[in-house]
């Protein structure tokens, strides 16, 4: 039986490339693309700050197509308009199917599905209500690496940014904070792990800061380190 071809939103951290491997090791599905979205004037992700050149290294080095689309503003009704348009060249291909990194927020699920049902896509979310503190070591153990590459810096402190996320770190977790990060506390860049051909390499430099919206009616700052690839050979 021929696997149903899908699309893998992609935001380049840990959460997207489990759910990639769990895609992966089910055998239903096959990824044809991964998806991103970045700033029209940035070529960055909006909410993580990576680069597009690093999503395309993680591709490259993954073996799946990166398709990104980009809009002008982080506003719902830019995002949704371009979304759009990825949506029908999905459609033109036979892929009918998105799948999620998402984890428990229900509200992100039910914007996307009800973004999407209506144009004749469906929705999979492979970690859906997977347990944080458990589906974090599940990643780090399935031999995953990556880097903190954004933080809420109200709710972590900045040493953090550049951290690798490994047992050790995460047992020094705030409490508070969501142990996958997927309440916003934090982002990361996958450099490694089983879906990875090769691991990328890449260094970080200076931290920058901005005030932006946490949640619909919540602004706090982000902080986050820059990174760069360093060449291969």
């Amino acid at each position: 039986m021929s696997k149903i071809p899908i699309a893998l939103s992609w935001s380049g951290g840990k959460d997207c490339s489990y759910a990639l491997h769990l895609i992966q090791q089910e055998g239903k599905y096959e990824v044809k693309y991964l998806l991103s979205t970045c700033n029209t004037h940035t070529r960055e992700l909006n909410m993580h700050h990576l680069h597009e050149s690093l999503m395309a290294a993680q591709a490259a080095a993954i073996g799946i197509p990166l398709k990104v689309w980009y809009v002008n503003a982080a506003q719902n009704a830019s995002y949704e308009a371009a979304f759009k348009n990825i949506v029908a060249a999905l459609q033109q291909e036979g892929i009918y199917h998105i799948a999620f990194g998402d984890i428990f927020l229900a509200d992100i699920r039910q914007y996307r599905e009800q973004l999407l049902h209506p144009l004749g896509m469906h929705c999979i979310f492979p970690l859906w209500q997977k347990p944080s503190n458990l589906l974090i070591q599940e990643i780090i153990a399935a031999g995953f690496k990556s880097i903190v590459c954004c933080i809420a810096s109200l709710k972590m402190e900045q040493h953090w940014l550049g951290k690798t996320l490994d047992n050790t770190n995460i047992a020094t977790l705030p409490k508070e904070i969501d142990a996958c990060g997927e309440n916003g506390e934090y982002h990361t860049f996958c450099y490694d792990g089983p879906v990875f051909q090769h691991p990328l390499s890449v260094l970080a430099t200076e931290v920058s800061s901005q005030r932006m919206p946490l949640h619909a009616n919540e602004l706090t700052i982000f902080s986050w380190i820059h990174l760069h690839l360093v060449p291969q050979g």
